[in-house]
């Protein structure tokens, strides 16, 4: 009998997964995690399923790190309880497998999945359905690396496994699914338009339940006629997709949101000059689909209707001088130089694009001079287009670039590092901002923002974006550029103010009476990031890069050219001669700080140590859980 304690967490979870709230699930499972310990010890069953659950949500979560650990525990529970020849070991490794797929570890990855696979075929055989998703999820991962052949193979073996069960027909087709990409790649192009045509033809039996997969189908079988200019049957599919994802699963789904380019896009090709032939098409296409009018879904659309030739700095002219900063060369050599290719050779995928320089690099922050110029600088420019269309232009796209004069305005080719590859060209929307943020959607949860750094935050918002005809990515710019949320400001600031305090006014003077130089230099350290990430916090903005963290300053309107001059004075100064003037300076910008605090409404406290802050200003959070969590954290 289950304890009663884990019985109200196993209600709890039960009620996470009909809201499907993964967040509030995570937190159950750890607390259930510590409750179960505590009772049964670690090697327990409860115990191994908590933490295989657990382990589960923070992958689906996207919080990969703290996954690796959990699911490791879950491993070495089992080994124990289990043996290290038992299927439900081998299930264990194949859950870390899994999620070291999605986190690119490759190797290790398929070297669990193959240790996996070994204990399944020596005990429960190669006909069962664990053995069956282990081949299917080993498959997804030889795509990944390109091992397309082998890929086919496992996703084969998988079929004949789940053919013959009627209760696995929508797996059976995820399968199928699985398979298309490894027959495009080999130049197996009708193998996979077959195998598609099957998957879908199962999902459309299923529609209620798998709608994410019959649209994901649908529009890729689209995809295909699209590349082979049968752009009618493309528009055929692309409708079905939008209705499908509009009913099932709202017009703010990726799903529908990719539909209705595709289906836009096509008509446009199918009939630039004349938008009314795609009204009259919709409309035939409306009493077969129910589908609404052109003109509707034109309003629904989420993307500028302005067309690239309309860009408004395309035909601008910019003078480059010698002086010129690295972004303004940028700017001018994509409008004078590439901008002109695209219209010529691209006209009918040019409203999907957008292109500018942002991420890393000084010249992003527009920081660089005469010195930044020995590494990572150069004509160059990137170009963001949405993952599904990479297989539709994304090579003609890269050709195109690639073609492009590498020299401009007496700038020669960029002399990119050792380690500075990969920052310009054809990104995905997608790839681009989860190369920094690991995310490519604007958290609407207090919880996640909280997770997120300043850094990764001002390097993936940074930069100029020179045009943007689509408007996905700069509407995912400007998302995350409205800053945090009110709540998780104030937490952080509340945080820092501890920081602040603890370094700067304690630890810092106390290190200096013992004589103890490198401790008061951490310290210092610290209190100059803390105070600085303050003074960015109140002005909403991200702080940079540690090398461009005090440069910054300069540009912040509340107490930035102040924290900026009072910061480079503390540095200079000799503070084992004169200990006392650093420490002066250190309690003229706290009592300078807590000023503005106070005049901002967020503490009424009248110390003057700005630890005594901090829980002031938690008191000022609205989110119950944020305000009565640890101040320091």
């Amino acid at each position: 009998m289950l304890d009663p304690r884990l019985l109200e967490y196993h209600r709890q979870m039960q009620e996470c997964h009909r809201k499907d709230d993964l967040l509030k699930m995570a937190d159950v499972l750890k607390e259930a995690i510590s409750l179960s310990l505590d009772i049964y010890g670690e090697n327990h069953e409860e115990t191994l399923m908590l933490y295989t659950e657990y382990g589960g949500v923070l992958r689906n979560l996207g919080r990969y790190e703290e996954a690796v650990p959990v699911l490791q525990k879950a491993i070495q529970i089992s080994r124990s309880l289990r043996g290290v020849n038992h299927p439900d070991f081998a299930s264990s490794l194949v859950n870390l497998a899994n999620l070291l797929r999605m986190m690119k570890h490759f190797g290790d990855s398929e070297n669990l999945f193959l240790q996996a696979k070994e204990i399944y075929e020596h005990t429960i055989g190669k006909s069962s359905f664990l053995y069956a998703g282990l081949c299917n999820n080993l498959g997804l991962l030889y795509q990944d690396v390109g091992r397309y052949e082998e890929s086919i193979i496992m996703h084969k073996i998988s079929l004949d496994i789940l053919k013959d069960d009627p209760e696995k027909e929508i797996l059976y087709a995820v399968t199928l699914n699985n398979l298309v990409e490894p027959f495009r790649h080999l130049g197996q192009r009708d193998q996979a338009i077959e195998t598609l045509k099957t998957a879908i033809d199962i999902f459309s039996r299923y529609i209620e339940r798998a709608p994410v997969f019959y649209a994901a189908a649908i529009n890729n079988l689209g995809t295909f006629y699209y590349e082979e200019k049968r752009y009618e049957e493309a528009k055929e599919c692309f409708a079905v997709g939008v209705r499908i994802s509009r009913e099932k699963l709202g017009t703010k789904s990726e799903s529908y949101i990719n539909s209705m380019n595709n289906y836009t896009n096509v008509c446009r090709i199918l009939d630039r000059k004349k938008e009314e032939s795609c009204v009259q098409a919709v409309g035939a296409a409306q009493t077969e689909c129910a589908q609404p009018t052109y003109e509707k879904l034109m309003m629904e659309k989420p993307f500028d209707e302005e067309c690239a030739d309309k860009a408004p700095q395309a035909g601008k002219t910019r003078k480059i001088t010698e002086q010129s900063k690295g972004l303004e060369i940028a700017e001018a050599y994509f409008f004078e130089v590439c901008y002109p290719e695209l219209k010529k050779q691209l006209p009918e995928y040019l409203p999907r694009m957008a292109a500018g320089l942002v991420g890393e690099g000084s010249e992003c922050y527009g920081f660089d001079d005469m010195i930044s110029r020995d590494h990572d600088f150069g004509p160059a420019f990137q170009i963001y287009v949405p993952a599904e269309d990479v297989p539709v232009y994304g090579k003609k796209l890269r050709a195109l670039v690639d073609r492009l004069p590498t020299s401009f305005a007496g700038f020669g080719e960029r002399n990119t590092s050792t380690y500075g590859g990969g920052r310009i060209g054809l990104f995905t929307i997608e790839d681009f901002y989860d190369k920094f943020l690991s995310i490519h959607e604007v958290p609407t949860d207090n919880r996640i923002w909280l997770q997120m750094k300043d850094y990764p935050l001002s390097t993936a918002t940074n930069g100029k974006v020179f045009m943007d005809n689509l408007g996905t990515f700069s509407a995912i710019r400007k998302g995350f550029l409205k800053h945090y949320p009110r709540d998780v400001q104030l937490k952080k600031i509340a945080a820092a103010c501890m920081q602040v305090a603890q370094s700067g006014q304690y630890n810092f003077p106390r290190s200096l009476q013992r004589n103890q130089y490198v401790a008061a230099h951490h310290a210092l350290d610290q209190f100059i990031q803390e105070y600085s990430q303050i003074i960015y916090l109140l002005n909403k903005v991200y702080m940079p890069y540690y090398k461009w963290e005090h440069e910054g300053l300069k540009r912040l309107p509340l107490l930035g050219i102040y924290t900026h001059e009072t910061m480079e004075k503390i540095v200079l100064l000799d503070y084992k001669e004169d200990p006392n003037h650093v420490i002066f300076e250190i309690e003229g910008l706290c009592k300078k700080l807590i000023g503005i605090l106070k005049s901002r409404g967020l503490t009424s406290s009248t110390s003057d140590f700005l630890l005594d802050h901090g829980p002031e200003i938690m008191k000022r959070i609205e989110d119950e859980q944020l305000r009565n969590s640890n101040p320091w954290a």
